[in-house]
């Protein structure tokens, strides 16, 4: 990949966080076709139960982690203090899905495009997405490593490649095989429950 193609490709990207975020000025937010599809494809995956507010914010998802909003790991941090709870305090699904659009997922989209411009490879828009969703969860780095090597771009190899990704626990089968939907036919509508 060229640095005018890096360019061109993160200028995209970059274009289409701006318009994300107008649009989250608008009362029907979650509702938006525009709105990013990773977004609402995040949010399905990772929504913790509201509090008895009807806030997101702090939770324990079982997995020795503590997460914020829609699933944004704080590193390091094992169990929900008082100190946490004061630093991070509950959200509305408005001000997660801001949170989410304007202060966690531009960090992943940058990982993504400096790994894509370090390997020397280009992706479309839906392999971004799927580069993206798969770095929020873990580091996409060895997948893309997997995909870039393999000599078969098949649907089915590309799947194959995304379920045998760094599968830790129960629920990741079905998350790769979400992630490889994306990928491979720019399918975000994969809905499932852990």
């Amino acid at each position: 990949m060229t640095v005018e193609t890096a360019g061109k490709i993160k200028k995209s990207h970059l274009t289409r966080r701006k318009s994300w975020i107008s649009l989250l000025n608008s009362a029907e937010i979650c509702k938006k076709k525009a709105v990013t599809q990773v977004n609402f494809h995040l949010k399905r995956i990772e929504t913790p139960k509201p509090d008895k507010d009807g806030k997101i914010g702090l939770h324990k998802p079982g997995d020795g982690t503590v997460t914020y909003g829609y699933g944004e790991v704080l590193k390091g941090k094992t169990e929900i203090t008082d100190e946490l709870k004061a630093k991070y305090p509950p959200m509305t699904e408005e001000e997660a899905t801001r949170h989410l659009i304007e202060d966690v997922l531009p960090d992943y989209e940058k990982l993504v495009s400096n790994r894509l411009f370090n390997r020397n490879m280009t992706a479309t828009q839906q392999e971004f997405d799927a580069y993206v969703l798969d770095e929020y969860n873990t580091d996409s780095g060895p997948l893309m490593n997997k995909i870039k090597n393999s000599n078969d771009k098949s649907k089915a190899a590309i799947t194959k490649i995304f379920k045998e990704h760094k599968i830790t626990y129960p629920g990741l089968p079905k998350r790769r095989e979400a992630e490889a939907k994306v990928y491979t036919e720019g399918d975000y509508s994969e809905d499932f429950t852990w």
